[in-house]
C-alpha cells in the first residue's frame, strides 16, 4: 500500500528556524513516500508538487531530488498582501496573518507552522507591535529572502522562474513552463480552460486593493517590502 504524501505546513517554520533539520524532514516525508509511487504505478514519469511552504526546503528538496527541476513563481508583494491579508471566516485555504479571531481546526493547524521573525532579531522585538498588515510584508519578503538564499547553490538548467501576472496574459507562459517540465500533450484549449477558472480567489479582503492604499499603509509596505520589490524587479 502506497503511504499518503503527508502535508509539510506544520513544518514549514521548523524548517525555517532549523535549517540542518529541513533535509531530515524531506528525506523521512518524502523521498520514501514518492519511491514507493513511482513503484507502484507503472507509466508514471513526473510527480510534480505545488506548495508556497517550501520555501525553506529549497537546499534540502534539491539534495535528496537532484535529478528534479524547481519552479519559483514570483508574485507582486503588495498584491500577495492584499490576498493574504483575509476576511474569510472560516478561511479555508489560509496564508497570511489575519485579525485576532477564534480559528478552526484548520486554520489552527496552517497558523502552527506560518513563519515568523526568529529570535534576536530586529524584527522579532518589533513583531508584538505589528498588524497583521505588516506581518504580511514581512511574510512576503522574508519569503523570498529564503528562496534566493536556497537557490544560489542550483544548476541554472534545474531551475525556471516565472512572474504569477505573467503566467495568466496567455498560454504561451504556461507553455514555456511545461516545456521546461517536459510535460507534453497539453493543448492551448485546455490551458485556456484551466486559466478561466478563479482557484481560491477570495471573496472578503480586510484591506482594500493596493491601487487605493492610504500613505501610511504604503510606507509600512514599502519600509518592510520595499527593498524585496526592487530585488525582484518590481519597483
Amino acid at each position: 500500500m502506497t503511504r499518503p504524501i503527508p502535508p509539510l505546513t506544520k513544518l514549514n517554520l521548523q524548517g525555517y528556524l532549523n535549517p540542518d533539520y529541513a533535509e531530515e524532514i524531506i528525506y523521512h516525508l518524502r523521498k520514501l513516500q514518492i519511491e514507493e509511487i513511482f513503484k507502484k504505478y507503472e507509466g508514471i514519469n513526473h510527480f510534480c508538487e505545488i506548495a508556497y511552504y517550501f520555501a525553506p526546503f529549497l537546499k534540502a528538496l534539491y539534495k535528496i531530488f537532484p535529478g528534479s527541476k524547481l519552479v519559483i513563481v514570483v508574485r507582486d508583494g503588495r498584491h500577495f498582501v492584499w490576498s493574504a491579508y483575509s476576511a474569510e471566516i472560516p478561511d479555508r485555504m489560509p496564508i497570511g496573518y489575519v485579525d485576532e479571531r477564534e480559528f478552526n481546526k484548520h486554520e489552527t493547524a496552517v497558523a502552527a507552522g506560518r513563519l515568523r521573525p526568529q529570535e534576536n532579531t530586529k524584527t522579532f522585538e518589533r513583531w508584538k507591535s505589528y498588524t497583521p498588515f505588516q506581518k504580511n510584508c514581512w511574510l512576503w519578503a522574508e519569503t523570498n529572502q529564503i528562496i534566493i538564499e536556497g537557490i544560489k547553490s542550483l544548476p541554472k538548467e534545474m531551475l525556471k522562474i516565472f512572474r504569477f501576472e505573467n503566467l495568466f496574459d496567455s498560454p504561451g507562459a504556461i507553455k514555456s513552463l511545461l516545456d521546461f517540465l517536459g510535460i507534453e500533450g497539453i493543448e492551448d484549449a485546455d490551458i485556456h480552460e484551466v486559466l478561466a477558472r478563479k482557484m481560491n480567489a477570495r471573496k472578503k479582503r480586510a484591506i482594500k486593493h493596493p491601487d487605493e492604499w492610504n500613505r501610511e499603509l504604503t510606507e509600512q509596505f514599502d519600509m518592510i517590502a520595499g527593498p524585496m520589490m526592487e530585488i525582484l524587479g518590481y519597483y
